[in-house]
C-alpha cells in the first residue's frame, strides 16, 4: 500500500507538467501503479498453501533450492543483520553512483558503463557475454527514448564542459 501510495502520489505531480515532459513518467507511473495494485490484490486473495507432506523427490528440490542463492525471495532470517546491511549499503551505493555518473555523462553511456562493470566486478562474467548485453540495452534505451518517444534529455556536466560530446544521445 506504501507503494501504491508514493508512485500514485509521484505520477498525479507529473500531470501538471508540459506533454512532453510527463508522457515517460505517467506511462511508467500507470504500469508501477497496476502493478503494485495487481500485487497487493493477490496477496490478499489467494488462498493460503496447505501444509503436505513431502515426498523424497520434493524433499530434494527443497534442498537443492536452498543452496541455490538468486535473491528471488526476500528471504533473508537466515543471514546476520550485518550481512544484510551491508546489502542495502551495497545496493544503494551502486544506485547513488549510478544517478551520479548519469549526471556527469548522461544515461547512455552510464548504462554501458553500469553493465559491464556489474557484470564483470559483481558476476565475474566472461567478456563475450558482457559485451552483447551491454550493446543490447544501450540500443534498446537509444531507441526507446531517443528515437521512439524523443524524449528531450537533460543537460549533463560533460555536455556543459565539452559541447562537440553532444552528438552523443543523453550527453
Amino acid at each position: 500500500m506504501f507503494m501504491i501510495v508514493l508512485v500514485g502520489s509521484a505520477t498525479s505531480m507529473a500531470l501538471r507538467w508540459d506533454f512532453s515532459a510527463k508522457i515517460v513518467p505517467l506511462v511508467v507511473g500507470t504500469v508501477a501503479l497496476c502493478a503494485a495494485t495487481l500485487s497487493l490484490f493477490n496477496e490478499m486473495c489467494r488462498k493460503p498453501a496447505a501444509a503436505r507432506a513431502e515426498g523424497l523427490a520434493e524433499r530434494a528440490e527443497h534442498e537443492v533450492g536452498e543452496k541455490i542463492h538468486m535473491d528471488l525471495t526476500s528471504d533473508t532470517g537466515h543471514l546476520p543483520v550485518r550481512e544484510i546491511i551491508l546489502r542495502g549499503a551495497l545496493f544503494f551505493g551502486y544506485l547513488i553512483g549510478f544517478m551520479g555518473v548519469m549526471a556527469v555523462i548522461g544515461l547512455i553511456p552510464t548504462v554501458a558503463l553500469f553493465v559491464v562493470f556489474f557484470m564483470r566486478y559483481e558476476a565475474r562474467e566472461r567478456w563475450s557475454l558482457v559485451i552483447p548485453y551491454a550493446a543490447a540495452l544501450v540500443f534498446f534505451i537509444w531507441f526507446a527514448f531517443d528515437y521512439f518517444m524523443a524524449v528531450p534529455w537533460p543537460p549533463t556536466l560533460m555536455g556543459d564542459w565539452f559541447p562537440a560530446l553532444k552528438a552523443i544521445p543523453s550527453v
